[in-house]
Formats: C-alpha cells, sequence, structure tokens
C-alpha cells in the first residue's frame, strides 16, 4: 500500500470515528429543552389540565426520536389525588426519512411506570367527567383529526398502573382498588384502522398477573362519537379475591364470598351496550363457608351508560344444584332493580338440593330423602327491599329414618314467599300421601325459615277428622 493511500485510508478512520462519536455525544450535547414550553402548552390546551414534563433527550441508538422523564398531568381543583396521568419515562420513536419531507410520523411510544388515576369525589363527580362527556358527543372530525396526528405504529406499557380512588361509597373514608403490574402492546393506532391491544395486569390479588385483555377497538363511525367505536375483545380474570370489594358489596361485610374466575369475549360500543358472554366459577372461602360453589356459563348485554344489565339464559351449578337464570337488572348507578327468573331445567334428585350450603349437614344423618323436584323463583324489586316468590313441586316424595319409611307423597307442592329482610315463608300441600303407616289426605303445612330454624304447622286429613301439629327445628 502507497504512503498516500495509507493516508487517505487514515483519514477516512478518523473521520468515521468521529462521526460515530458525533453521534454518540448528540443525545447529551442536543438539547430539547427549548421545545418543552412548547409541547407543555400544546398538552395543557388539548387536556385542560396543567402539565408538567422533566428532562427531554434525543434518542438515536435506540431508534430516533426523544425520551422524556417524569411527566405529571395534574388533576382539576377539587379531587384528592395530585395527579391524573404521571409516568417515570415516556419514549417517542419517529420515522427518519418522513423528517426530509418535513413530516412527523410517530412509530412507537414507550410508557414506563405510567399511573393513571381515577377518583371519584363525595359528591359522585368523576375526575374524567369531561373526557367522557365528550366520548359521548358527535365530534367525529375532532376524533379523527387527533387521530391523524397521533398515527402511532405501537404503543407499549411498562410498569403501569391504574388506580380507582372512591370518597363516595364509604362517606368521611377513601377506598381505593388498583390495577397493578400493567404491560401491554398497541398496535395499528389509527384514524381508520382498529387498535389491536394485548394487556395484563393484577387485580385483587396478591402475586402474579390475574387479568388479561385482547383484542381490537374502534375506528368510531364515519358521523359518531369515540363512544360508538366497536369494541371486540376476549378477556379473563383469575382468582379474583371478592372480600377486597366488601366497601360496594353489603354482603361481603359480613361473610368472605371466596374468589372469583370468569373468562369470556366482549362484543359492541366502546361506551354503549356491551354483550359479554363465558364461563364463570365462584370458589367458597372455606368447607364451612355459607357461599355455595358455583360453576357455569353466562350471557348478558351491560349498558352502563344507561345503567342496565340483561342476562340472557344462562345455567349454572350451584353447589351441583342445576339452574337456569335470566332477567335484567336496572339502575346500576342507584338503588338497583331486580327482575330475575332462577328454575332448575327440569326435575332434580332431591338431594342435590338438601346439599346447598344452609342445608346441608341440617338433617341428621340417619334421615334421608328421596325423589325429585323441580324449583322456580322469581326475585323482584330495589335491592334494598327485594320480594322473592318461588315454588317447589317434588314428585315420589319420601323421608325415611334407619331405613324405615316416616313419610310418603305422590306429589308434594311447596311456596315460599319473602320481602327485605324478613324470613322466608310459604305453603306445604300434598294431595295424598303416608305418615309412617298412617294414610292421609289434604296435607297442608305452613313454615318459616329464619336463621336456620324451621317452623312448621301441619294439618291432614285422618279417619275421616283433622290431624294438626307444630313442629320446631333447629
Amino acid at each position: 500500500m502507497s504512503p498516500t493511500t495509507r493516508r487517505l485510508s487514515l483519514i477516512a478512520a478518523v473521520f468515521a470515528g468521529l462521526l460515530v462519536l458525533l453521534v454518540l455525544a448528540l443525545p447529551y450535547v442536543v438539547s430539547l429543552d427549548a421545545l418543552r414550553a412548547r409541547v407543555i402548552a400544546a398538552a395543557e390546551q388539548s387536556l385542560h389540565r396543567k402539565v408538567e414534563i422533566g428532562a427531554m433527550r434525543l434518542q438515536i441508538l435506540s431508534g430516533l426520536g426523544a425520551g422524556v422523564e417524569k411527566v405529571v398531568v395534574h388533576n382539576t381543583g377539587g379531587f384528592e389525588s395530585p395527579a391524573l396521568v404521571s409516568a417515570d419515562r415516556v419514549s417517542v420513536k419517529v420515522a427518519f426519512w418522513p423528517l426530509l419531507s418535513r413530516r412527523i410520523e410517530v412509530r412507537a411510544i414507550v410508557l414506563d411506570g405510567v399511573t393513571v388515576t381515577i377518583e371519584r369525589g363525595p359528591d359522585g363527580a368523576l375526575n374524567i367527567d369531561d373526557f367522557l362527556s365528550a366520548g359521548k358527543r358527535d365530534s367525529a372530525p375532532a376524533s379523527r383529526t387527533a387521530a391523524a396526528a397521533l398515527l402511532v405504529s405501537r404503543i407499549k406499557i411498562d410498569r403501569g398502573r391504574a388506580l380507582f380512588v372512591d370518597r363516595k361509597v364509604v362517606p368521611g373514608k377513601t377506598i381505593t382498588l388498583a390495577l397493578e403490574d400493567l404491560a401491554g402492546l398497541l398496535t395499528d393506532v389509527g384514524p381508520t384502522t382498529p387498535v389491536r391491544f394485548d394487556l395484563a395486569a393484577r387485580f385483587l390479588s396478591d402475586s402474579g398477573r390475574n387479568l388479561t385483555l385482547k383484542g381490537t377497538l374502534g375506528p368510531p363511525p364515519s358521523e359518531g362519537p369515540v363512544g360508538e367505536a366497536p369494541l371486540a375483545a376476549a378477556f379473563s380474570a383469575r382468582v379474583l379475591v371478592l372480600a377486597r370489594l366488601a366497601p360496594y358489596v353489603a354482603a361481603f361485610q359480613s361473610t368472605d364470598p371466596g374468589t372469583l374466575s370468569v373468562d369470556g369475549r366482549v362484543t359492541g360500543k366502546l361506551l354503549g351496550a356491551l354483550e359479554l358472554a363465558g364461563n364463570v366459577a365462584l370458589a367458597p372461602a372455606g368447607a364451612s363457608s355459607p357461599i355455595p360453589a358455583v360453576d357455569g356459563t353466562f350471557a348478558s348485554v351491560l349498558d352502563w351508560p344507561k345503567g342496565t344489565l340483561v342476562i340472557g339464559r344462562s345455567l349454572f351449578e350451584v353447589a351441583k344444584l342445576p339452574l337456569a337464570v335470566e332477567g335484567r337488572i336496572d339502575e346500576l348507578h342507584k338503588d338497583r332493580r331486580v327482575n330475575l327468573h332462577i328454575a332448575t331445567p327440569g326435575d332434580v334428585e332431591l338431594d342435590k338440593v338438601t346439599g346447598l350450603p344452609g342445608l346441608a349437614g341440617r338433617l341428621p344423618a340417619t334421615v334421608k330423602l328421596a325423589g325429585r323436584v323441580r324449583l322456580e323463583v322469581q326475585i323482584e324489586g330495589p335491592s334494598s327491599d327485594l320480594e322473592t316468590r318461588g315454588s317447589a313441586q317434588a314428585s315420589s316424595f319420601g323421608v325415611s329414618m334407619d331405613g324405615q319409611s316416616l313419610f310418603s307423597a305422590p306429589s308434594l307442592h311447596t311456596t315460599l314467599d319473602s320481602r327485605g329482610k324478613a324470613p322466608l315463608a310459604g305453603r306445604v300441600t300434598a294431595p295424598s300421601g303416608k305418615l309412617e303407616n298412617l294414610s292421609f289426605e289434604k296435607l297442608v303445612a305452613d313454615w318459616t325459615w329464619d336463621k336456620g330454624s324451621l317452623a312448621l304447622s301441619p294439618s291432614a286429613g285422618v279417619f275421616g277428622g283433622t290431624l294438626a301439629a307444630r313442629v320446631d327445628s333447629d
């Protein structure tokens, strides 16, 4: 190699080295702080909230873009939580070639340590009410413009959290529910294509991600509001500790309801009617729990803005007792109004009914019930004053002790009725039958069930007369 060639090679190597050093030094030499004021002003104008942004740095090696530290979107006045959204780091990656044409095309946004806090004040107002009302308005042109400006190939979330801070449910106290360890990916974000999302998090659990959501959202109709955007997703929630919802469910305050697992699909409109279908399983807190095990499938339509839940025919097994449930619940935002019909899908073995918690173990071990029964229950009214009416039709009914028949009847009909906190009460009738070896006809027995105690007042025709009695049992 000639001296000239060696000299040129050395110059090229030095130039290349200087270029590499320059590229490596750019993020530390070039400051984006001059843009901070413009970015903050644009964000505050759009969100109508005070916005804080930490240091801004140019990024090259991990992909052309900019990184921002300590982003905070503050709440409006009147709320206890200082921030609506905060993030430890936000990284924005852009495409290089569109920059030559003075166009900014965002390729990816990475949110690290982001926390979203939704708060409900003592008066019921939410810190996101303005966003919800905007989502219901016919503002499609504005939404399309915003989506076009935010043309993002992907949004990645690491170490995310979503908090629901409630200052209304328990007066004078603040109750917080947390969605923890949120991680996920959103792709194909744009004005004309559905956003694809794949999210996982922890909810009502101490460890692991037990909640998943995967599907698509949007885009909204061309002339409709953002809330009309179609949603189609598969979801799964495993081993949710329901006792943590005690502030919202009065029944959970005195009895541990156990854990709930549910999975299925949801389709419909983002802020409208959503069809939900899937599987559900409730595991009691222990063997002695008064809450029965539940396993089954469900089909329903939830319209949260209207406060309605319509339950299609859903089949469950409650402590191995098969039941079909259908009806509706209205006024979800207020004193819920219930209209539910619960029935066995045909005749079932009587021992499946007596195996229900609250009934199991009430009979002595030597006493056996036989026969088949068909149950039907109607529940109506506001949740504070529910009215329950039901009936049971048994066939080939029999009671025996130590293998000896105590009572038998070809058919038996039972009614029940209750309202509010009053005990269950009803009547048992049988056209004919036998009490041990004594034949009877026209049996009528009024009964009440109160806190595990049964009171029974039977009368029946015997030998042309009437035999009456009273039985009290714990």
